[in-house]
């Protein structure tokens, strides 16, 4: 048998862009019952480089977006049975990792995520969980969400049946919550929140 060359590492590798534009996944899994779809999907990167050196790999892009149009899912296993959401957008500007083999070192000059119409049953149907919006921004150390529920999809009477003895059902509902002056960097360094103001708007 021929011998088999030595594989060479990828020392290092530059993308100046990279564009998906309006695709469309559809995915089923039979086994699990499971099928995903989801519309206008894309991906833009920008000016990416990798560089791996002994014992150090660095990675660097100026600029991400992900972003999907309109995903729905339906799992016929599991604690969902039905899920979907719009315009749902991830955004870095400016990341920067480099990694050892004990350390793991990260930059990114902001991160800005949204969605919109969330749409969650529950396996049994009981359960109905929406959210109108979600914006969170570090540039502006933010977090916004509007018209978000949780509601049972049945009486108080059907889901006490479920239960020997009298039961506490939790239900309920926000119109708007804004958490401003989120400082991230502490709950991702030091696993602590901290914030300057919460204004609450219930319905």
């Amino acid at each position: 048998q021929p011998k088999v060359k030595n594989k060479k590492s990828l020392d290092s590798f530059v993308l100046n862009e990279f564009q998906l534009i309006n695709a469309s996944f559809h995915t089923t899994n039979s086994g699990k019952q499971r099928e995903f779809m989801s519309r206008n999907f894309n991906i833009s990167l920008h000016d990416l480089a990798i560089d791996q050196q002994p014992g150090e790999y660095v990675t660097s892009f100026s600029h991400v977006t992900f972003s999907v149009g309109e995903f729905m899912g339906n799992l016929q296993k599991g604690p969902l049975k039905q899920i979907g959401f719009k315009d749902f957008k991830i955004g870095i500007d400016s990341l920067e990792i480099q990694m050892t083999l004990d350390t793991l070192i990260y930059h990114f000059r902001d991160l800005n995520t949204a969605m919109h119409d969330l749409d969650i049953q529950t396996a049994d149907s009981i359960y109905h969980v929406s959210m109108k919006s979600f914006d969170l921004s570090y540039k502006s150390k933010s977090v916004k969400l509007s018209a978000l529920s949780f509601k049972p999809n049945v009486s108080h009477a059907v889901l006490q049946k479920e239960h020997r003895y009298q039961h506490t059902e939790f239900s309920g509902a926000i119109g708007s919550l804004n958490i401003l002056g989120v400082n991230f960097d502490s709950l991702i360094y030091g696993q602590k929140i901290f914030v300057d103001e919460i204004i609450l708007d219930s319905v």
